[in-house]
């Protein structure tokens, strides 16, 4: 059951794509202070003030993968409510713990991530039937 869950938010993303279009990846070291929200809320600001079709927060091309469940959370929280349905929020919830990424998704999609970016599980080999 967890695996199939699993797979259904990583092709919910894949189905929810626009064909055209841009979209940006935001990051933040956690939001654990003043400026850092700053700082992120200004970036979220530019990329929709110059018509940003979607914003992907803590995608894999920055450092969401050292940071905590929590701080994951806490930056997607942040951006949805900034972006305040303005174009879809897209959250990264992959990560190498599979339990781990299910419970993310969820708390992700509850705190109003309109999809959700998934990655399957980095330094654990898995065979190509095991990906499917």
């Amino acid at each position: 059951f967890l695996l199939f869950l699993f797979f259904f938010f990583f092709f919910f993303f894949f189905f929810f794509q626009a064909e055209d279009g841009i979209r940006d990846a935001q990051e933040s070291r956690g939001l654990g202070d003043v400026y850092k929200r700053q700082v992120l809320g200004e970036l979220i600001e530019f990329q929709l003030e110059n018509k940003t079709d979607c914003i992907i927060s803590c995608g894999t091309t920055g450092e969401s993968p050292t940071l905590t469940s929590e701080e994951r959370l806490e930056v997607v929280d942040y951006t949805v409510k900034k972006v305040n349905g303005r174009v879809p929020v897209i959250a990264g919830s992959g990560g190498n713990n599979t339990q781990n990424v299910i419970e993310t998704s969820i708390k992700m999609e509850s705190l109003g991530a309109d999809g959700l970016l998934c990655v399957t599980p980095y330094y654990n080999k898995t065979s190509q039937q095991g990906l499917t």
